[in-house]
């Protein structure tokens, strides 16, 4: 069997999806073992309740290891301060322009007609305005279906799914028309173009805007440890963005969440025979690790993984 080599990129960013954060940096895909590996947060962010017992972590004993994914250190610190209240390496945001909605129809009709036999349900060419430097794209659910979107050409893009309870609730949360997923930051590229693929039947709803991000920078505690958002292209900072299950916001240390999340396991996986093992070996399992102030020390919280 063959097995795909794991980009830890792809890594990274799918934890950070598990993390809250205000940023809106664009993902990639799920690696071939996250389905199989990696310990899903539900419980902490999505509003469930974690009852079951939380196995032991002592944190003393990964302090200091290797974060499995590479992180540029020199990028993270790229960029301006990030303005009080605001997590350091999420982009300063402003609008440019004003925005565009359109509807793809069950049949697949839209402004955006794809080539025939192209695959696609929609093609939209895209006019950055000057002073853009990316694209940020809401989509609406309107009826149950699954939507694939994105500027690859390939197909290397993201998706979202949408049920009808999905839409009953947020009906019932009286959220209207609001985004069911914003896709962020599609750098402006010469040529670019949105690439929409939509279920048979599927009725959804594309908002674009186009924005002008300031990079900001992470922060430096007296530690010497980076603190803040993933940055594209930097990675992770040493104390990563989080909410803790009380509401307070700070910071969780990076490889003290690899250690039991199993990132760090799967830098040794070579099959997917470990993976199984590994998710077996871990089944059922809580793990709850601090939230730390900026300064790595000051625990204000917990974070659940499991």
């Amino acid at each position: 069997m063959s097995i795909p080599e794991f980009d830890p990129g792809r890594r990274a960013a799918f934890r950070q999806l598990l993390v809250e954060t205000v940023s809106t940096s664009p993902r990639r895909r799920r690696s071939p073992w996250l389905g199989l590996a990696v310990f899903a947060l539900a419980g902490a962010l999505a509003g469930g309740a974690v009852t079951a017992a939380s196995a032991s972590f002592d944190r003393d004993a990964v302090r200091g290891e290797n974060s499995v994914p590479p992180v540029n250190v020199s990028a993270g610190l790229s960029g301006v301060p990030a303005p009080e209240g605001m997590s350091p390496g999420t982009p300063i945001v402003s609008l440019v322009g004003s925005s565009e909605t359109f509807q793809v129809d069950a049949d697949g009709s839209s402004p955006y007609p794809a080539p025939a036999d192209s695959g696609w349900t929609a093609v939209v060419p895209l006019t950055p305005p000057e002073g853009a430097t990316n694209l940020k794209v809401s989509y609406t659910c309107v009826t149950p279906g699954t939507v694939r979107i994105g500027v690859d050409a390939g197909g290397n893009n993201g998706s979202s799914s949408c049920s009808a309870e999905d839409i009953a609730g947020r009906a019932d949360r009286m959220l209207g028309a609001g985004p069911a997923l914003l896709y962020g930051g599609y750098p402006v590229e010469e040529g670019m173009t949105l690439y929409i693929d939509s279920d048979p039947g599927a009725v959804s709803l594309f908002t674009l805007q186009w924005v002008k991000e300031i990079e900001t920078a992470w922060g430096v505690n007296e530690a010497g440890e980076t603190y803040g958002n993933y940055k594209e292209g930097a990675g992770e900072a040493d104390l990563m963005s989080a909410t803790a299950t009380n509401g307070q916001r700070g910071y969780i240390r990076r490889t003290e969440a690899e250690f039991v999340d199993g990132t760090t396991a799967m830098g040794g996986f070579t099959s997917v025979d470990d993976a199984r093992e590994w998710q077996e070996a871990t089944a059922g399992k809580k793990y709850s690790i601090p939230v730390y102030e900026s300064d790595g020390k000051t625990v204000i919280g917990e974070f659940i993984i499991g």
